[in-house]
């Protein structure tokens, strides 16, 4: 397979400011709620966060008793109840872990309806690819997110997915504020010295920043065309 091609610096400024131009238009402006979930299968975790406070995080997580598409139906309903107490203005889920040798047919069918739910609700949607996520916590593993999460933020969590739940609201708040900061810069040479530091321009670490601004180069046009029910065909080589 051939490899793709990466963005020059011109590239990744121009594909960042757009995507934060888009999604701008499409996160509702009437609420200010990120939502993280970690669609685990055996206790998926949410967490609700208000966009500028994130200090006072809800966090949530379901043992089901149930197996088969039976606990898919469940979590549904579960996070949708939580949904309408919550309604998010943008959500952070994490990706499929597509290394992993068991339980896919499982995880996609959960992360199937979720991703139906959200759809319905024209909500921005932005997959977050585990190592990412480890990468915005900075845990080497993901049985050390739980430890940074008490550390860092002072929240206890008790399962592994709540954990990595709380993790995606913190990252969600820190896209807010990426987009949120974006829209104010015009110049051209702050738009560069932004796609490379804006944790200079903000409130976040280098690390956080340089992991949030990568997500919205490479996920931030998904996102957009997920909400107005306009994701592309992508092209694949094949019969």
């Amino acid at each position: 397979m051939k490899k793709k091609k990466s963005l020059n610096k011109e590239e990744r400024v121009n594909r960042l400011f757009d995507n934060i131009n888009s999604l701008s238009k499409t996160i509702k402006s009437t609420k200010n709620i990120v939502m993280g979930i970690d669609p685990g299968r055996t206790s998926p975790g949410l967490a609700f966060a208000t966009i500028n406070d994130d200090k006072n995080i809800e966090k949530f997580t379901i043992n089901t008793k149930l197996n088969g598409f039976g606990k898919v139906i469940e979590v549904e309903s579960w996070m949708m109840n939580h949904v309408s107490t919550y309604p998010p203005a943008i959500v952070l889920m994490e990706d499929y872990a597509f290394d992993s040798e068991w339980g896919r047919e499982k995880a996609g069918e959960m992360v199937g309806v979720i991703k139906r739910r959200l759809w319905l609700q024209e909500i921005p949607l932005i997959s977050v690819a585990p190592q990412s996520l480890k990468a915005f916590i900075g845990a080497m593993k993901k049985e050390e997110i739980m430890k940074e999460v008490l550390k860092r933020y002072g929240i206890d969590t008790s399962k592994s997915d709540e954990a990595d739940a709380v993790v995606l609201a913190k990252m969600g708040i820190g896209i807010n504020k990426i987009i949120q900061c974006g829209m104010t810069l015009a110049n051209q040479d702050d738009k560069k010295v932004f796609e490379n530091a804006a944790y200079k321009f903000i409130n976040l670490t280098h690390n956080e920043a340089k992991t949030l601004i990568n997500i919205l180069i490479m996920r931030g046009e998904e996102a957009n065309e997920f909400a107005r029910g306009k994701e592309k065909a992508r092209k694949t080589k094949g019969k």
